[in-house]
């Protein structure tokens, strides 16, 4: 019998940042999709901060305990970093999500 041979293609669950931006601009559900997939991104980095912060890990960024950030706040920080760093649009979502939140908010 032959064997087969299966070729494919690596699927990546992290699109660039270019498919939500363009999301944001279409407005209606696809704005609402995107806020809430983005919105997730932000929650993950939240948690992770909060596991680094209780096993006492170094901190992913350090955004002040005077900040409290909503979803569209955040979305305000990746456009903010798009402005500077335009390339990055084409980079996966959660690479530029930690590029600008560690830029807008470093630790010391």
């Amino acid at each position: 019998s032959a064997a087969a041979i299966s070729i494919s293609s690596p699927v990546h669950a992290d699109p660039a940042l270019r498919f939500y931006m363009e999301m944001l601009e279409h407005g209606g559900t696809e704005k609402e999709m995107a806020e809430i997939v983005l919105g997730t991104y932000f929650d993950a980095f939240l948690y992770a901060n909060a596991f680094n912060s209780l096993k006492q890990l170094p901190m992913i960024y350090c955004q002040p305990k005077s900040i409290a950030l909503q979803t569209d706040q955040g979305v305000d920080i990746l456009k903010r970093h798009l402005k500077s760093h335009p390339a990055d649009i084409d980079k996966r979502t959660g690479a530029v999500f930690l590029a600008a939140f560690t830029t807008a908010f470093p630790c010391p």
